[in-house]
């Protein structure tokens, strides 16, 4: 018994295509949020580390 067997040649053309690139905008969507606030994350990330080093070294003297 085949209960969730699906035959993309049943599906008509035009449905593949606006599910594939409906897919491929959300995926794109998810991608570019994610490096977006990576970059954003680690531009943080590196001037917290620089000014913690700076710190560091102005109080060595």
């Amino acid at each position: 018994m085949k209960v969730l067997s699906i035959s993309w040649y049943k599906i008509p053309v035009l449905a593949r295509r606006i599910l594939g690139i409906g897919l491929l905008l959300v995926i794109g969507y998810w991608l570019a949020n994610f490096f977006i606030k990576f970059l954003f994350f680690f531009m943080y990330a590196g001037v917290t580390i620089i000014d913690k080093v700076f710190s560091f070294a102005i109080n060595l003297f």
